[in-house]
């Protein structure tokens, strides 16, 4: 019975998992195409802080992680691009 009350109370109080999740959704917001990886990574971690205890936590690494998801892809697209303009402009000039 003890033994239920303290894993039930460790379990409530253990926000490891969520702030893990909202650390991974900054980085992802902040590193651009990194941030794709981050960002699942992240949002796992918020998932499984959900699955333990609903918190402001998992939610907040839910929300960094998507937004944090996104931008990675819009900055991956962006840079591909680019590139290929670039490359593209290249050619024409040594042509």
């Amino acid at each position: 019975m003890k033994k239920e009350m303290i894993d039930r109370e460790i379990r409530h109080h253990d926000n490891s998992s969520g702030v893990a999740g909202v650390i991974f959704g900054i980085m992802a917001i902040l590193f651009g195409a990194p941030g794709i990886l981050l960002g699942l990574v992240g949002f796992f971690f918020s998932l499984n802080q959900n699955k333990k205890a609903k918190n402001s936590w998992s939610k907040w690494g839910i929300v960094l992680n998507v937004v944090g998801f996104v931008l990675g892809i819009i900055f991956a697209v962006y840079i591909s691009v680019y590139v290929r303009n670039a490359v593209a402009g290249l050619k024409g000039i040594s042509g």
